[in-house]
């Protein structure tokens, strides 16, 4: 892995007040500079207490903890005696720690007080949890998010006496690819009908092609504020994890092609309500690879992308139960398996990250004049079709499968 000073580096370095919000598009490198920064700090001053904070922890656990030890890693400085992995406490030989702990942890929020915190994706946080944070740290408090939406920091932190804003982009990022680069920038395309536009005139309905990727442009390539955009799916919550006596219903899986991945998603039901776990996301996924996930722990009862009939007849020649979502009479439909999944309020395990963030992006096409088309945006949207293919058909099954009850998982 290779590190180079980016222009983020040098922006991130120059902050100075207290607390410090870093609103920014996708790619920009927050995440990945502001880290860096902190782990500085710690070598350079004795007995500095620094918390890494988001939402859960798995989301900490595939983002931030992740990166931050990848970073050690990467330039040689990881030492295996000064990381306590069940804790999430990086200790240095002068005594400064670097933790990392999620927002639903209560007894670490409202827990001893720190010097540095860093709230990861700020706006996945209540007000309060921030607030009970914020009023427990002396030195310095970095927020970091993409803003696509207005929330409380806006309220309380835009004019702020001890804030400083600094808006990052991808442009900030020189160690991006350029392939990566150029996905972002397709994506401009999609939104204008000339591209080639001053920001003002980015905002004018008449050059607005498609409402959706306009706000995801703001957003995302820009790191501007974004409009509401209301998710298809309002009926959800996170569960900590499967509870026992959950009865496994069925596996959807959605086939990755090119560089989309694909999505294999369980389905459970619990006290009458289904409940969905992430079991592997992921863009060059095989069929052996995707077969042996479909094996693993227990023989799943799968519903699978019909658009591929070689590769479910392949999967199933290697023993898997497995066929194609159903279509007949329109009940295979986009919309049909949306108003299945919407009639009844379902849960989510905090390990399933991936879909915890499509479901917070899964929204309604709009067309030329920002009317709904009743046809969701196809885009960041497999796990979401893996859900939708398990999920409305758990509910035209005359006898559901019943093939396991869950143990406890975490």
């Amino acid at each position: 892995m290779d590190f180079i000073v980016t222009t983020a580096a040098k922006k991130l370095s120059k902050l100075k007040k207290k607390i410090r919000v870093i609103p920014g598009g996708t790619s920009a490198g927050k995440t990945f500079n502001i880290l860096p920064i902190l782990f500085s700090k710690a070598c350079v001053t004795p007995n500095l207490s620094i918390s890494v904070v988001s939402e859960t922890m798995p989301h900490l656990k595939k983002g931030a903890m992740r990166d931050y030890l990848n970073i050690l890693r990467a330039t040689g400085r990881y030492e295996k005696s000064m990381w306590h992995k069940t804790d999430s406490i990086y200790t240095l030989p002068n005594d400064s720690y670097i933790e990392f702990f999620s927002a639903d942890d209560e007894a670490r929020v409202r827990g001893p007080r720190r010097n540095i915190l860093y709230v990861n994706e700020a706006n996945a946080l209540k007000f309060d949890t921030f607030y009970q944070l914020m009023i427990r740290t002396d030195l310095e408090i970095w927020l970091d998010f993409n803003p696509s939406a207005e929330f409380w920091a806006h309220e309380e932190l835009q004019h702020h006496p001890d804030a400083e804003w600094l808006t990052l982009t991808y442009l900030d990022n020189e160690a991006l690819s350029e392939s990566i680069v150029r996905e972002i920038e397709y994506n401009k395309i999609k939104a204008y009908n000339n591209p080639n536009l001053t920001i003002p005139q980015l905002f004018e309905e008449h050059n607005i092609k498609n409402h959706y990727w306009h706000n995801w442009w703001m957003v995302y390539g820009l790191g501007m504020t974004g409009q509401v955009q209301e998710s298809i799916y309002q009926n959800w919550s996170q569960i900590d994890a499967i509870p026992l006596g959950a009865v496994y219903v069925g596996t959807g899986l959605d086939f990755g092609f090119s560089n989309d991945p694909t999505a294999i998603v369980d389905m459970y039901r619990y006290n009458g309500k289904k409940i969905f776990d992430e079991v592997a996301v992921g863009t060059g996924m095989g069929i052996n690879e995707t077969v042996t996930y479909l094996k693993k722990d227990f023989k799943r009862r799968v519903i699978a992308d019909r658009s591929a009939p070689l590769l479910i007849e392949e999967i199933k020649r290697k023993g898997v139960n497995i066929k194609a979502y159903d279509a007949t009479d329109g009940k295979g439909s986009i919309s049909y398996g949306i108003t299945v999944m919407q009639e009844e309020p379902f849960l989510v395990t905090k390990r399933s990250t991936t879909i915890v963030k499509e479901l917070r992006g899964y929204v309604w096409e709009k067309d030329r004049s920002g009317n709904l088309t009743g046809s969701p945006i196809k885009h960041n949207d497999h796990t979401m079709d893996a859900m939708r293919y398990i999920g409305s058909t758990d509910s035209r099954m005359s006898k559901p499968i019943r093939t396991r009850r869950a143990r406890l998982i975490t």
